[in-house]
């Protein structure tokens, strides 16, 4: 814990801690541990950089830090309630679960690959079915592996849908489109819900992606429906909201410390 002379510096030092600045110097000397997760403890936290500020200084940084609080409390309520929602007994998992060709027709199925034209000729028996699930492995493999090479550690996640297109952007470059799947939106809601918190570090794979974007749910209750895509909409606001949010505090933060346009860049390099 931080102690503080009096509880009016509590949401300054929170707003300074919170930045890119002290996140940087605490990943290089802080202790890591499996999957990226690293020790907060005192040794770490004492020697972080606190800038000199003055008072109106100190103020801004603790208002634009209570703000910061109150945006993700909401969006984290709203998360909340759209979970709720989506597991409810109002919905249900879809079944079977989609299999990966209902991302990529080319996969197909080991079904699909026994009455393929490419099937060489002569082949019967176990000797097909084995052939045929080479092939279904081979393709899917190749399709995890793209993943792979786009999901770096820190990579953004993100999913557009208008209302007949979804999108999966990994890192800003497009990694999967899908057209006129059965209610875009609702697949589009469940999707960004699924990966909204998702840290990619490098245990998070291509396979673990996949699991979660087959992993969906369906209703016949349109208001539900209808409430969970709208609660969808409220979120992405939300963090429209708190990324200019950010933003803004972050410029404040880097002008505190004095940071050059290098040393800003090199700080924003390092994953959140």
């Amino acid at each position: 814990g931080i102690v503080t002379k009096t509880t009016q510096e509590l949401p300054f030092i929170a707003g300074i801690i919170n930045s890119p600045v002290c996140n940087f110097v605490w990943r290089r000397t802080s202790k890591p541990f499996q999957n990226d997760f690293r020790s907060a403890n005192k040794q770490f936290i004492a020697p972080l950089p606190i800038p000199d500020a003055s008072a109106s200084e100190r103020r801004e940084v603790g208002n634009r830090a209570k703000r910061l609080h109150e945006l993700h409390t909401q969006r984290r309520d709203l998360a909340a309630t759209l979970a709720e929602r989506l597991q409810s007994p109002q919905t249900v998992a879809v079944t079977p679960q989609p299999s990966p060709d209902w991302l990529w027709a080319e996969v197909g199925t080991s079904a699909s690959w026994r009455s393929s034209p490419a099937v060489p000729t002569g082949l019967k028996g176990r000797e097909l079915t084995a052939w045929a699930k080479e092939q279904y492995e081979k393709a899917l493999v190749a399709r995890r592996d793209t993943l792979d090479n786009l999901l770096v550690p820190g990579a953004r996640l993100e999913v557009t849908n208008d209302a007949d297109t979804l999108t999966l952007s990994i890192a800003g470059r497009e990694a999967l489109r899908l057209f006129d799947k059965p209610d875009t939106p609702f697949i589009a809601a469940q999707w960004r819900h699924a990966l909204r918190d998702v840290n990619v570090t490098e245990a998070f794979n291509g396979q673990r992606l996949l699991r979660l974007l087959l992993d969906l749910r369906t209703t016949v209750d349109k208001g539900l429906r209808d409430r969970i895509v709208a609660l969808d909409a409220e979120i992405m606001a939300l963090a429209a909201e708190i990324t200019a949010a950010e933003s803004e505090m972050n410029g404040l933060v880097y002008r505190l410390y004095k940071l050059s346009a290098e040393e800003i860049a090199l700080v924003e390099s390092v994953p959140g």
